[in-house]
This record gives C-alpha cells, structure tokens and sequence, in this order.
C-alpha cells in the first residue's frame, strides 16, 4: 500500500457532512469507508487538550473569507497515536452556504526523525564535553597531585567565581597543555615510571614517584591578627591553584573583619610561591576596598621577585 501521508477533506455546514480522501481514513487508523465521518468521530480521536482548539479552529475558518488557517495536534488513532497538523479554509463564496476544505498531514516520522537526530547530537555534545572536561581534570589531577573528586570540584570554582561556562575552562586547559607546558626533569621521570609500572602490571610504584621534598608545595596557612589600626591576614606557604579557593575564602574573611576606618593588610612575606590566579584576586580584593574607601596594605613576599607585586603596592 502506497504509505501516503497527507489527507484531504470537505465540511459541508448546512448538511453538517464531511468527505474525506482514504489517507483520511487511514490517519484515524480505519479502512477507506468503514464509516462515515463525522465531527463526533473526529472529536473521539482528538486528545482533551487539543479538541477545543481543533473545533475552534474549525469554527474560526468559516468567519474567514480564504485565510487558511493551520494547527499541529495528535490524533489518537485506532492502530496508533499520530502527530499531525491540520490546515484548513473556507472554500464557499460569500453568501453560499458554508463549506470548509482543507490537509492533515502525517508528521509523526518526520518529527521523531528530527527529534532522535537532536537527541544525537545533544548526546555526542555531551560526551565530547564530557571528553574534554575529563582532560582538565587529568591535568589537574597529574600537575597537583590531587584525586579526580577534589580536580573536578576546583574546576566547577574557577568556573563560578569566574563567571566562565565549564566546557570553556576545560578546553582553554587542555589547549595550553597540548602546546606544552615546561616539566621540572624529576616530574617527567616519575611520569615515566608510573608509565612503565603500569605497563608492566605489577601494581607497584617506583621509588621515582615519590615526590622530592623540595618540590612540594608547602600548605597554605592564614591567620587574621589585628590592631586598633588595622586588620591583617598573614599568609605563608604556596598560594597555588589548588590553594586559590582558601585564599580568597580569606580575603573575603579579611573584608569582612575590617571596621570602618582601619587599614587591611595582606602579609605575604612568608609565601612561597603565588599564582597568576591568586594575584588575579588579590588585584580584585583591593580594588573592590578601594571602591569603598578602605585602605589596603600589602607586604609582597621576600622569596619571590618584587616586580612580581608591583601594581598591588602602588
């Protein structure tokens, strides 16, 4: 059987008889002339919500002189439901006895078809995303030695307090790392043991793997002291990018404490090692006091270059 899709039908209101095609009979899942049809048919097959919306919409083409007039509904047919639309004028001259003509067109596969195609490509938007964001954290993961739970969620931070969308992160991440990012030589030899462990299945772990003492990174510790003059949160350790959560957790610590009229203060003089991200809020911190007409201090650290502090002392 040809597998039509579009029907056509006739309304005679004075006679109040329909005329369909056989693609009508067969969208409302009957053989061609089983029945007769008739609005009572047609309204047993519509669903609640679309019946008054096709019937006003049948009502509304007789007030019409030509303008057709079309709505997406579903039918609940015999053998299936369908998702059709239907479109419908006046076809009567001015003055004659009103008669109605119009399509209802199958487009339940057509819909499906689009809807499973979006379906994919939201899918594999996902799990490139997905992909993407796994790689991050993986830096992360090897470059701070943190486990995939404490990465992703270091990750979703710089993400909100940044204001930047997570798929962005992750791939400005991964593109810097894929143009190479220098290694200290004992990070890439205890990379190459735990490849070559792994590899040779023996579940054990080089003496290599274990981190010299002098490359990690010291933990970060804050402490909030105060004067009649000022409040000042002394810093000492490395504010990396693991630390940068805690650090500006602080700051906001130090804002908070500071009453009106009394300087804060940032003593770095015990830090390590700060990075782009910590200076970035640290620049902010005292940007936003100095909005306010708060004063801030900062003392830069003694093992780091003073350039380095340069626009936070001016």
């Amino acid at each position: 059987m040809k597998n039509e899709i579009v029907g056509r039908f006739t309304y005679q209101l004075a006679s109040d008889t329909w005329t369909w095609s056989d693609t009508m009979f067969r969208l409302y899942g009957l053989r061609p002339g089983e029945v007769a049809p008739t609005t009572s048919l047609i309204t047993r097959h519509l669903s609640p919500e679309d019946r008054d919306h096709i019937l006003g919409l049948f009502t509304a083409s007789l007030h019409e002189d030509g303008q057709p007039l079309a709505r997406l509904h579903r039918i609940a047919a015999s053998d299936r439901d369908r998702t059709v639309v239907t479109l419908v004028e006046r076809a009567s001259a001015p003055g004659a006895s009103p008669e109605l003509r119009g399509y209802t067109a199958d487009i339940t596969v057509p819909l499906h078809e689009a809807a499973s195609q979006r379906a994919r490509q939201d899918i594999e938007a996902a799990v490139e995303s997905h992909s993407i964001i796994d790689q991050a954290v993986g830096a992360l993961m090897l470059v701070h030695g943190l486990d995939d739970h404490t990465a992703i969620n270091l990750l979703r931070w710089f993400s909100q307090n940044s204001n930047t969308k997570l798929r962005t992160l992750a791939e400005r991440i991964v593109h810097s790392t894929r143009h190479g990012i220098p290694l200290p030589r004992e990070t890439t030899h205890a990379l190459d043991a735990a490849i070559s462990d792994a590899a040779l299945g023996d579940g054990t772990l080089s003496e290599v793997l274990r981190t010299p003492p002098e490359l990690r990174a010291r933990p970060l510790h804050v402490e909030l002291l105060r004067s009649a003059d000022e409040v000042v949160l002394s810093v000492r350790g490395s504010v990396d990018l693991t630390a940068t959560p805690d650090f500006v957790g602080a700051l906001s610590e130090l804002a908070l404490a500071g009453g009106s009229g009394r300087t804060l203060a940032v003593d770095l003089r015990e830090v390590t090692h700060v990075s782009s991200a910590g200076l970035a809020e640290l620049r902010r911190f005292k940007e936003r006091a100095e909005q306010q007409d708060r004063t801030v201090r900062v003392v830069p650290a003694t093992a780091l270059p003073t350039e380095t502090f340069q626009d936070l002392l001016s």
